[in-house]
């Protein structure tokens, strides 16, 4: 094999970094970095030029795909140009909805009180099983308007649906020609995705299916005869959702992580794609380590950067993955903040709502979605059609590309003056800010110099603008932050949930699986209304950034204090928390011990992390 020199132009690969310190206590300097590096001659470019290191699935999926049938391997992937449409998207709009709307229970069939073949026990509470299976026969959403869903899909900026066909309880919300347990045996006897798909179609809206393999309620699914199950059940309803609702640009599988033999996936795939040539399929039809599929999917989780495979976060807008009753939407600023981690770490959004019985999408959620449509009518240049890169994320915010231009995505809490990026391999002609005021810009082989005035920080987001030179393809990663964290090892006290405290300061050394950090938190007690922690570090440290990574906050204000040996003393004073927020202090701070404490929390606090940076 051999092996050939790359520079940071054609590669996504470090090997050490050099840590500056700031000449100025108004200068941020984040990374810059010196590398050389060998990668296997043959990286291949995409359609628009770029180069990158080819991805290398996992071992088991590579042995698996390696004793298939070669006309099975030719369908198990879409082609580079089936999925461009997808990953210029960024952003999808996903619905969860049913008869479980009916109770007001909240995710769909996960409160079915019953059993659950081929994954693991039998629930132990929720709706009973003779009740939950019968709602269906109350289930009649007269107010349902599939065209006034689809405005509130465009109005949000979303590019493409994804609608729940049949959920793990089995109820089909689809005319299916196998089974009675479907829409049109209810009251409301219309075929929700039927007028779904042609609202979809009319309007210019991408369409996914989600469909479970999974189906708790079918007698013969992980009993009975299984094999009878996934010929005439699952490959029929399959079969149905590809042929009688035009053109279907997606599916949205959710096998809960079983064998791809459970599903005789490949024959699935195959099946799949020549009844819709172009569509594009996630992940969930094998394990999820073993990442089949055209792309990854973290579950309520913000992947890290990764943009040598395609992925997508699926979240929910507020509440859970069905109708949990009026609950709130995310706020503006987490909503804005996380579809720009996702865009700037190289993956999609999908955000998700549960409308109500009568059919109607909760309206603080539909107002919500329409105000993200807003801010991407007036800034969505810097999000539809963009990769991550080429500076990685970091507390200070995010970076999206494309040729010609790169965007600065300024997310973090910051008082203005100097920042310093690692210096790039091409030129920079301009600079401009895009959320209006000036921006001064200099750059040499050392760095990537931007002063920005105090008066001009976005407090959303202030973005960048840079116009680059023309070069050949787009310029990749380059890292803003160091690999380690200065909270490693440190002592972490609670005011509740003591026992899932350390999970705070796990390095993140983490395997991408699926592009999903480990779903550890902490977590406070439910009337725990003003949670408190503290860290002690194992050694003193001087320390300038900070990067919290949370879930659902809903708190009014946070207090970041050091103990100074004698008392604690503020140095942040903070309000919500997004589920990424980053803080660049003023000037550098020196201390072993930090006090966390939140005001006002409503329901359970969870934080997955805080790391502290000296740079």
């Amino acid at each position: 094999m051999r092996l050939v020199n790359i520079n940071i132009v054609e590669v996504i690969y470090f090997i050490h970094l050099n840590l500056f310190e700031s000449p100025m206590k108004t200068t941020l300097i984040l990374i810059s970095i010196s590398l050389t590096l060998f990668v296997y001659v043959g990286c291949s470019k995409d359609k628009k030029g770029r180069v990158k290191i080819p991805y290398e699935p996992p071992v088991k999926l590579t042995e698996y795909v390696n004793n298939l049938d070669t006309a099975l391997q030719k369908t198990l992937l879409a082609s580079n140009e089936d999925m461009q449409w997808w990953k210029d998207a960024q952003f999808g709009f996903f619905i969860h909805w049913n008869p479980s709307s009916v109770m007001d229970i909240g995710p769909i069939s996960w409160k079915r009180f019953g059993p659950r073949p081929g994954h693991g026990k039998k629930a132990t509470d929720g709706i009973p099983l003779e009740v939950y299976d019968n709602l269906y026969k109350q289930f009649n959403p007269v107010s349902f308007n599939a065209e006034e869903w689809i405005q509130i899909v465009k109005e949000s900026g979303a590019k493409y649906l994804i609608f729940t066909t049949k959920h793990h309880d089995g109820f089909c919300m689809f005319d299916s020609k196998v089974t009675d347990y479907d829409i049109m045996s209810s009251p409301f006897g219309r075929d929700v995705c039927k007028e779904i798909a042609d609202a979809c179609h009319k309007h210019g809206i991408k369409l996914f299916w989600y469909y479970s393999q999974p189906d708790w309620h079918h007698p013969d699914y992980f009993a009975g005869n299984h094999e009878k199950y996934v010929r005439d059940y699952l490959y029929v309803q399959i079969r149905e959702l590809l042929t009688n609702y035009g053109k279907i640009d997606g599916m949205w599988f959710d096998g809960l992580g079983k064998h791809p033999e459970t599903w005789h996936t490949p024959e699935m795939l195959k099946m799949v794609r020549e009844l819709q040539p172009g569509i594009i399929v996630n992940h969930r039809i094998g394990p999820r380590d073993w990442r089949m599929g055209d792309f990854d999917g973290p579950e309520r989780e913000i992947g890290h950067f990764q943009i040598n495979r395609p992925w997508e976060t699926c979240t929910t807008i507020g509440g859970t993955w069905g109708w949990g009753g009026d609950v709130d939407p995310m706020s503006y600023n987490s909503a804005i903040h996380l579809l720009l981690n996702c865009a700037g770490n190289g993956g999609n959004l999908a955000l998700n709502t549960g409308p109500n019985s009568k059919g109607i999408i909760n309206p603080k959620h539909a107002k919500r979605y329409r105000e993200i449509g807003t801010w991407l009518n007036k800034y969505g240049e810097s999000v539809y059609g963009t990769e991550g890169g080429p500076y990685m994320s970091g507390p200070w915010g995010v970076c999206t590309q494309k040729k010609g231009k790169v965007y600065l995505h300024l997310l973090a809490s910051w008082n203005g003056g100097n920042i310093t990026f690692p210096p790039l391999s091409i030129k920079v002609n301009k600079a401009r800010l895009l959320t209006g005021g000036n921006v001064h810009f200099h750059q040499d082989n050392q760095g990537l110099y931007l002063t920005i005035d105090k008066k001009y920080l976005n407090p959303l987001n202030t973005i960048v603008e840079l116009s680059v030179a023309d070069h050949s393809g787009l310029i990749l990663s380059i890292a803003t932050m160091p690999k380690d964290t200065i909270t490693i090892g440190a002592e972490v006290l609670a005011s509740s949930g003591q026992e899932s405290a350390g999970n705070l300061v796990v390095l993140e050394a983490k395997e991408f699986s699926e592009g999903a950090f480990v779903k550890s938190k902490w977590k406070t007690d439910r009337k725990d209304l003003n949670p408190c922690l503290i860290l002690k570090l194992k050694n003193e440290n001087i320390f300038k950034q900070i990067l919290i990574k949370s879930k659902d906050s809903n708190i009014r204000s946070y207090d970041i204090d050091i103990f100074n040996g004698e008392k604690w003393v503020n140095i942040f004073k903070g309000n919500e928390l997004s589920d990424i927020t980053g803080i660049i202090l003023d000037k550098p701070v020196k201390s072993s011990q930090l006090r966390f404490q939140f005001y006002s929390s409503k329901g359970q606090l969870q934080i997955s992390s805080i790391n502290l940076f000296n740079y």
